[in-house]
């Protein structure tokens, strides 16, 4: 007869295996919420630590810039045609979650203005995980406890 400490211990390893893959597939769900960020973020101008993006050196394109979006007031806003913010996806890696845009300005963008931009803030982050921690934790929860 098995002890009932070896089977808790078995439980417990298959909870433990399957926290990871749980919280990453919560994450990846996501998805639109962290563009939508990006996005609202992009509309200000900002990068996640609240700095400007950056200023068009070109004063004509920097008029038309702020004719089309005076949220930015003339910085770089990244959202012409709305091609980069729509393409952002998010990816599961080894070493953690990608967020990347499959427009074809994509490298381009994140080499003139910065990778960062294709992030959230901290705070925004830290609201996020403890988000999908609580649901992982309530999953989990149902299907062994309950």
């Amino acid at each position: 007869m098995e002890l009932y400490t070896d089977i808790l211990l078995r439980d417990l390893k298959r909870v433990k295996e399957e926290i990871k893959p749980t919280f990453d597939a919560l994450f990846l769900g996501k998805e639109s919420e962290i563009r939508y960020l990006i996005y609202s973020r992009w509309l200000l101008g900002e990068k996640p630590n609240g700095q400007k993006i950056g200023i068009y050196k070109d004063e004509e394109y920097r008029d038309y810039k702020y004719f089309k979006n005076p949220f930015a007031g003339a910085s770089v806003d990244l959202i012409d045609s709305g091609d980069l913010w729509k393409g952002i996806e998010i990816f599961n890696e080894s070493d953690g979650i990608e967020i990347f845009s499959t427009d074809w300005k994509f490298e381009r963008i994140m080499d003139e203005y910065g990778e960062e931009n294709f992030n959230i803030t901290e705070k925004e982050t830290q609201e996020i995980i403890t988000e999908i921690q609580t649901l992982t934790l309530e999953l989990i929860y149902k299907k062994y406890v309950l």
